[in-house]
């Protein structure tokens, strides 16, 4: 019973930090939908990326985490994406460390957050390859 307080509570942090972009589809086992956007100080503009994933929780496994949506997100980049959050719930101490695994999502989002394609007016690439090579080399480094 206090294993499902703790979880519970837990559900409940995450709902005040992320507020209406947190939907709690059930809170025991955890499992919501969380729309995530890159760091930017809510500047709408500076934001060319996001998504939607859900994360469904058990007390046995490392939480389930799947992409639901998103924006200005190729597949490579959305597998990338996947692969960095369900690695880091395999790092985690328990499996109900939903706030650190919101806010993993968060930061890995927000170093893929860079405009993708090429320009509909010249054509040309939105990112220099130098540039992405150069924050991709970047984020490995900080993994």
């Amino acid at each position: 019973m206090a294993e499902e307080e703790e979880v519970k509570m837990e559900v409940e942090a995450v709902q005040s930090v992320y507020g209406d972009d947190c939907v709690i589809i059930e809170s025991y086992p955890p499992y919501l939908h969380l729309h995530i956007k890159p760091c930017t100080a809510d500047v709408s503009s500076q934001q060319f990326v996001e998504a939607a994933i859900g994360i469904q929780a058990s007390s046995q496994e490392p939480p389930l985490v799947y992409l639901i949506d998103s924006k200005g997100l190729d597949k490579q980049r959305q597998t990338l994406l996947l692969s960095n959050i369900r690695d880091k719930t395999c790092e985690l101490p328990s499996c109900f460390m939903l706030v650190a695994l919101c806010k993993e999502a968060v930061e890995r989002l927000s170093t893929m957050n860079h405009p993708d394609g090429d320009c509909p007016l010249c054509l040309y690439p939105l990112v220099s390859e130098d540039d992405q090579t150069e924050s991709e080399f970047t984020y490995n480094i900080n993994i």
